[in-house]
């Protein structure tokens, strides 16, 4: 079963990760019925849209965000166009994410180098995903356009929360 919880299109804008994140945050605290799960999958679709703004082909072009429950997991989307040049990279980088076995001695590998870096870029936030947000990865690149999905397994604490919001709300 598959249940649509959100599905926005925005501009690459730097001002639409925050306030997506807060509404995402807020939306999905009510509908989950825990505010810790809805927040960390809400700093996925954060590092997930700053990822799409940051490797966008153009300011011009847009960022797709779907929020969805399917086979009791919550499945975060991301789609955009990337820029040509920095396919390669990304298919090397997510690869890597997706596939380790230690998401939390991946970050701190990742953190790491990124302290060493001099090009002030910190390259941690799919391996926050995966260890902060407890969350599993998955990517198709078509062309240069990339569709990111970051997938978290709702625990049966969770499932049973949300039947008991309904309860409640349906007893009035």
């Amino acid at each position: 079963m598959t249940r649509d919880y959100i599905k926005l299109q925005l501009s690459p804008a730097w001002e639409h990760v925050n306030a997506t994140r807060e509404y995402l945050v807020s939306v999905l605290s009510h509908t989950l019925g825990d505010a810790a799960i809805a927040s960390q999958i809400a700093l996925a679709a954060h590092e997930l849209i700053e990822n799409a703004i940051k490797y966008s082909a153009s300011d011009k072009g847009k960022i797709r965000i779907h929020v969805e429950e399917r086979s009791g997991s919550i499945v975060v989307t991301v789609e955009n166009d990337g820029r040509r040049q920095d396919i390669a990279n990304l298919v090397t980088e997510i690869s890597a994410v997706a596939d380790t076995k230690d998401p939390m001695d991946y970050y701190r590998s990742k953190i790491e180098l990124a302290v060493k870096r001099t090009d002030g870029r910190a390259c941690l936030g799919l391996a926050r995903i995966r260890f902060e947000s407890q969350m599993a990865i998955k990517w198709t690149i078509s062309g240069t356009r990339v569709r990111i999905s970051a997938i978290r397994t709702l625990d049966e604490a969770v499932r049973d929360g949300r039947a008991f919001q309904k309860q409640r709300w349906l007893d009035g």
